[in-house]
């Protein structure tokens, strides 16, 4: 059996890739020449929400922050709280992964 250029066995799924690029956790695949396209709209559409989810999270952060200034008392918001929690816990995830 001739092995094609760049062909390599993915000890994560157990499978031959023709032009063998990484095994990518997040979506549980490995990333080849078939789906590389695919991948890479990923990746794009995944920055895109990121660039519109952080500076509206900040802006909300700071409009709670502004309003519990100017009334004097700490009213508790705690979706806002939760939420920075929940995006700390997939930063942290990404970058173990």
């Amino acid at each position: 059996i001739v092995r094609p250029p760049r062909a390599s066995h993915c000890s994560e799924c157990n499978n031959c890739v023709l032009r063998f690029d990484h095994h990518c956790p997040f979506v549980n695949n490995c990333v080849g020449q078939r789906n590389y396209r695919f991948f890479m709209g990923f990746t794009t559409s995944v920055c895109c929400l990121a660039i519109v989810v952080l500076p509206s999270l900040a802006w909300l952060f700071l409009q709670v922050q502004t309003k519990r200034l100017s009334s004097g008392t700490l009213t508790n918001e705690p979706i806002l709280e939760y939420s920075v929690i929940a995006l700390a816990g997939l930063a942290a995830l990404a970058a173990l992964l």
